[in-house]
């Protein structure tokens, strides 16, 4: 018979089937950070952070937005958004996505013509994957 342990939230059941419902569960993998950080100035490129996990891990990067300004501008936000995004206009196209891989991330700001935002701020979580 296999051994485990189980924490639940205040209030809820032991037996509950919502994973939710617990802080830890020895079933289920557990998620540690495994480097976190924030990259600054990042206009127009790809800024890449090496992780060397060997697999490719859950990754959480949010970054500013980049907003139309209602007049075929640009505006850089000071809310930080999940960075993958994408705002599209009459003539310009602004995106940011995050690709992952077994030995980092790449961090992508850019958009379809020449205009710049300006610079680009952002944080970003990298979790190793833990069976407890």
């Amino acid at each position: 018979m296999a051994q485990g342990m189980k924490i639940t939230k205040a209030g809820k059941a032991i037996d509950s089937a919502v994973l939710d419902d617990f802080y830890l569960h020895t079933s289920y993998p557990l998620l540690k950070v495994h480097s976190s950080g924030t990259f600054s100035t990042l206009i127009d490129g790809t800024r890449t952070i090496s992780h060397n996990l060997g697999y490719k891990p859950f990754v959480l990067v949010f970054s500013e937005y980049v907003n139309d300004d209602g007049s075929g501008g640009v505006v850089l936000t000071s809310d930080y958004y999940q960075h993958d995004w994408y705002q599209g206009g009459a003539t310009i196209t602004f995106f940011g996505y995050t690709k992952i891989f077994t030995d980092r991330i790449e961090i992508t700001i850019g958009n379809t013509n020449s205009v710049t935002p300006g610079a680009v701020d952002g944080i970003y979580y990298i979790f190793k994957d833990e069976v407890v």
